[in-house]
């Protein structure tokens, strides 16, 4: 009896973070004031400029933590009421831009409610002394800020407000960075012609202030939503684009990750061969930069496509190499990925009972992550193993348990392949009738599906109406064996 699985098996496709505009340290500025306040004032002032570069010293070198120090014993001066009286425009500034730096700091740690924070007290300081440039950078950090907690409309509301400051102060790399920054909230929104508009908009003004390096992000971000758009054949044309110029300016994590979008979006076209071609040529440079999480997905998806290849044992050793690494850095849900692709590949060599060892590492790992999508997979592929062993009582507990997670989350695929699945199952079992009730409700599911193909090219409704055509056979042959012939007749006009 054949029965299908997902195997949470996709190829991960690696994108570019907006980049924060670090505020430049602005110099102090000498008045006249009387000797001893001058002096004092003075000296920490020039204090705190000493800190606010040494912070940018450490930030640069990535170390965060002293960069914070340094930066909030600077902010301590500038809010020191000597100072702010003696210099209250330069204290100002400093202040903000203290606070501001302190928000990117933050950030770069990943806490990014502290970063908000940060951002928040330092906007009305850049908005009361006037300083444009100032405001626009730290609308656009609280723009990236909030879209790293996936808080996308709030990020485009900011990037909304610093667009149209950096047009009028004529900053046009930062103008471009803005509208780089709304096309990969756009993208994040699944609102991808949205996306390409910003990212088609950005382009020309990298390209004429030559930011190169920015631009090769902008034909590499384009060709991350073509491939979102199953439109393979330009994302690889943008990846191309991209590639020489990461090349040309050195750039080599950059290059690797080109390397490996090209590789997704060939493997997407089932062209497994050039798939592995191109990861292997950035495995090695994830490895020189010492991208280990990069350089993991690598790995997976050279996996994932000599599986495709249907060479198991050699999937099987680059699975285990990557699952280390994972594991080393952290990355749970990218580890409970790399399990339940060993799975699959056990499962494909009927190796049924270390196929469900697999599962059963990776079912809790989702669970506490809170991947719920990829919990019902697991769970469903559970289903199907215990089902090849003939166990069936056993695979309709995980596919029950596996059903109502696949409608909490409007997963619909997968949920008319699940009752596909249940009802085979019960075919086995030769109860035909409950076998019919379930593959009619996937019927069910699949037809609302196609409705809203209806607006694609024909090419793609039909290879969506091929992959599920065995199931809508299978229920035709079950309803004749029924002598429930118009019925059977009516399933297979679904098909034409």
């Amino acid at each position: 009896m054949r029965f299908s699985k997902l195997g949470c098996i996709t190829a991960i496709a690696l994108g570019f973070n907006g980049v924060p505009l670090l505020l430049p340290i602005l110099p102090a500025t000498q008045v006249l004031l009387p000797a001893a306040v001058a002096q004092t004032a003075q000296a920490q002032l020039a204090e705190a400029s000493r800190l606010l570069d040494q912070g940018k010293q450490q930030f640069q070198t990535s170390d965060y933590r002293k960069a914070i120090e340094s930066w909030q014993q600077a902010l301590e001066i500038y809010q020191n009421p000597d100072v702010h009286k003696s210099y209250p425009q330069e204290s100002r500034n400093g202040e903000a831009g203290a606070l501001m730096n302190l928000g990117i700091a933050y950030g770069s740690l990943s806490q990014y409610q502290q970063a908000i924070d940060y951002f928040q007290q330092a906007l009305p300081i850049f908005q009361a002394v006037g300083n444009r440039n100032g405001e626009a950078g730290l609308l656009n950090n609280l723009g990236i800020a909030y879209g790293s907690l996936s808080q996308y409309q709030q990020a485009i509301d900011y990037y909304q407000q610093a667009l149209p400051i950096l047009q009028a102060v004529g900053d046009r790399n930062s103008e471009a960075k803005a509208l780089m920054n709304l096309g990969l909230a756009y993208n994040s929104l699944s609102q991808y012609q949205q996306a390409i508009d910003y990212y088609q908009q950005a382009l020309p003004i990298l390209q004429a202030v030559g930011d190169r390096n920015s631009e090769a992000k902008a034909l590499m971000n384009l060709g991350l939503v073509y491939g979102s758009l199953s439109q393979y054949q330009q994302a690889i044309d943008y990846y191309q684009q991209a590639l020489p110029i990461f090349q040309a300016v050195g750039d080599r994590n950059s290059e690797a990750k080109a390397l490996m979008n090209l590789g997704i979006a060939y493997n997407s076209l089932s062209q497994y061969q050039q798939a592995i071609d191109y990861y292997q040529q950035a495995l090695p440079i994830f490895r020189a930069v010492g991208d280990r999480n990069s350089e993991a997905n690598a790995l997976m998806n050279l996996g994932v496509a000599y599986r495709s290849l249907s060479q198991y044992q050699q999937a099987i050793d680059y699975y285990q190499q990557a699952l280390p690494i994972f594991q080393a850095v952290g990355d749970r849900n990218s580890e409970a990925k790399v399990l339940t692709n060993l799975g699959v590949t056990y499962g494909s060599l009927s190796q049924y009972q270390q196929e469900i060892d697999y599962y059963q590492q990776a079912l809790p790992i989702f669970r506490a992550v809170g991947d719920r999508n990829s919990e019902a997979n697991a769970l469903m592929n559970l289903g199907v193993a215990y089902g090849s062993l003939s166990q069936y009582q056993q695979a309709i507990d995980y596919y029950q348990q596996a059903l109502p997670i696949f409608r909490a989350v409007g997963d619909r695929e997968s949920e008319g392949l699940l009752l596909a699945n249940i009802g085979r199952l019960y075919a086995a079992q030769n109860s035909p009738i409950s076998a019919i009730q379930q593959l009619q409700k996937s019927v069910e599911v699949r037809e609302a599906i196609r409705a809203g193909l209806r607006g694609l090219p024909q090419a793609d409704q039909q290879a969506y109406t091929d992959k599920i055509a065995d199931d809508y056979r299978f229920l035709a042959t079950l309803l004749r064996q029924q002598n429930r012939n118009q019925e059977a007749q009516a399933v297979l006009n679904l098909l034409e």
